[in-house]
Order: C-alpha cells, then sequence, then structure tokens
C-alpha cells in the first residue's frame, strides 16, 4: 500500500482548518461532524488516486491514471516523462 505524499495530506488539514475557522466564526452553521467525515473520505480517495514511482534518487507520486512512464530527458529543472 502506497503512502499519499505529506504535501497532499497537508493541503486537506489546511483545507479542514479553514472549514472549522469558518464554522466557528458563523456559530456552528457548518455541521463539524460532516466536515470530520468529509476531512477523512477525502485522504482515502486521495491514497486510491496515486502510486508512486522512483526514478534515480527520485520519487514521485503520480495519478494511477498515468501508467508505464518512461523517463526521456532530465535537466535543471527536473525530469522530462
Amino acid at each position: 500500500m502506497h503512502r499519499s505524499p505529506s504535501w497532499l495530506l497537508k493541503s486537506f488539514e489546511v483545507e479542514l482548518d479553514l472549514r472549522l475557522a469558518f464554522s466557528q466564526a458563523f456559530c456552528d452553521a457548518v455541521d463539524l461532524t460532516y466536515l470530520a467525515q468529509h476531512f477523512r473520505m477525502s485522504k482515502l480517495a486521495a491514497n486510491s488516486q496515486f502510486y508512486t514511482v522512483e526514478v534515480g534518487d527520485s520519487t514521485f507520486t503520480v495519478l494511477k491514471r498515468y501508467q508505464n512512464l518512461k523517463p526521456i530527458g532530465s535537466g535543471a529543472q527536473g525530469i522530462v516523462w
């Protein structure tokens, strides 16, 4: 089982933090139970949509729809697939 990259999980956490702040500002106008459930489902969806590929000393997290990737070049800015 592959783990989601930490930056992806952190972006979900930031989104959840913003929603919690919004709900607190509007006196529980947003159901926190719904937000927590949505957050858990989002993390699961993210895990199932990505896989990791190691090329040399770099590890990439790629959407599953991109399969059989082959590096065709590299330079100062990175790798071209």
